[in-house]
């Protein structure tokens, strides 16, 4: 699908990750996006980021139980898109 390469994209630049990765449908490929946005110091944007697409407030990491790839895969593409809005100079 076409949106899903679009976000895969997204993804894989900003985190530097590889392109084979499919962080829209595959749960491991998810979890090393989320492990990196971790790394990074963003799992309070992406808690919000995550609230916004489940329609709930999620405030801690261990409460997100959000199982869908595709919900938190793409929830991790519009968090870097928000910051790459916010900030030109966010490195790849």
């Amino acid at each position: 699908m076409e949106e899903d390469a679009y976000y895969n994209n997204i993804i894989s630049t900003f985190l530097n990750l590889s392109t084979d990765l499919d962080f829209v449908n595959e749960q491991k490929d998810v979890k090393e996006a989320e492990e990196e946005i971790k790394k990074r110091g963003l799992e309070k944007e992406y808690l919000e980021s995550l609230s916004s697409f489940v329609g709930r407030k999620i405030t801690k990491w261990g409460h997100a139980q959000v199982k869908s790839a595709q919900v938190r895969g793409r929830a991790i593409a519009k968090l870097l898109q928000s910051l790459d809005k916010r900030d030109e100079n966010l490195e790849p």
